[in-house]
């Protein structure tokens, strides 16, 4: 008997399926790798245990399924607001989980000067720079300057701590706010946004923590 590509062409595609980030593209290369185990059995049905075709079928239903969700959350339509927020800083989130999220928070334009959180008081608020910059102060002095794509109150937020340090706005912004109660109660009926959110945060003081360098 000879397998020929057949043979290697399924584990080549489930290797495939773990490279791609698009949750379509990787969900299609799993479903193909399914495919092949079912062309497998059925054209050697006599020297192979049936078992494999089950796994193909089972491999075939399964990514089918979560394919045509991916598919479906790339459709979703955006408004003019969402659309380059999405596309700019959210992108690897789905479009429905960023939708979910966007609609928890409320967009707030802040004056220069005004702050957004205080040293050493409980922060219940997290803060996306939509447009505009903020300044981080810690007892007084400058540390740092947020921008477009940042997010405030990250830290406090994964933390529970007390703010380790004063933000204000720096010129007339706009942010995209959410009250931290709301964001984990999203989070925890979704565990798919949760994975991409905390994904995100990490990320973020990742970079933060390199500045500070």
């Amino acid at each position: 008997m000879n397998f020929n590509w057949p043979l290697y062409l399924s584990p080549l595609l489930l290797i495939l399926s773990l490279v791609f980030n698009k949750r379509h593209i990787r969900h299609f290369f799993a479903m193909s790798a399914g495919a092949v185990w079912c062309f497998l059995f059925l054209h050697w049905q006599g020297e192979l245990e049936q078992s494999l075709f089950y796994f193909g079928i089972a491999m075939l239903a399964v990514n089918f399924f979560f394919m045509a969700h991916a598919i479906s959350h790339l459709i979703i339509p955006l408004s003019d607001i969402e659309r380059p927020l999405y596309n700019n800083y959210f992108s690897k989130l789905g479009r429905g989980n960023f939708k979910k999220l966007v609609a928890i928070g409320k967009f707030e334009n802040k004056a220069n000067g005004a702050t957004l959180i205080k040293q050493g008081e409980r922060n219940r608020l997290l803060f996306f720079v939509v447009d505009g910059s903020a300044v981080v102060l810690r007892d007084n002095q400058k540390i740092k300057t947020l921008k477009n794509g940042d997010i405030i109150g990250d830290i406090s937020y994964i933390s529970g701590n007390l703010a380790s340090a004063t933000v204000r706005s720096e010129v007339l912004s706009t942010f995209l706010v959410w009250k931290q109660d709301e964001v984990r109660e999203l989070l925890r009926k979704n565990p798919g946004l949760l994975i991409e959110f905390n994904a995100l945060l990490e990320k973020q003081i990742s970079r933060k923590l390199i500045d500070n360098s």
